[in-house]
């Protein structure tokens, strides 16, 4: 089977759009991004494109700095038989260095 040259990203974030400059410049260097603004749109998007994902970019919170849907996602990858071991990336806007330490633990 032929190795795969792009890498493919789902990024989960209310506040961006296609156009974004970290988008766009992500894009310029071969990535295909996958940009969702809901956990169930994430969720639908890494079942379809399954194995194939090679990060997952999720925002904590959700619009309006409301909930938490990335890092219930988080858990729901984690959780998975087919995403537990999907590297991640989880972007905030609310949490402090103790939070995101605690996080990490």
């Amino acid at each position: 089977m032929p190795k795969r040259e792009r890498m493919k990203l789902v990024v989960l974030n209310p506040y961006l759009n296609a156009e974004h400059e970290i988008l766009t410049a992500l894009r310029k260097r071969g990535a295909s991004i996958l940009l969702t603004q809901t956990a169930e749109e994430a969720w639908t998007v890494l079942e379809l494109h399954g194995a194939s994902v090679d990060l997952a970019v999720l925002h904590r919170e959700g619009p309006g700095g409301t909930g938490e849907p990335g890092l219930l996602l988080v858990k729901k990858l984690r959780e998975s038989k087919d995403h537990a071991d999907l590297p991640y990336i989880l972007t905030y806007e609310k949490w402090s260095q103790q939070d995101c330490a605690a996080h990490q633990s």
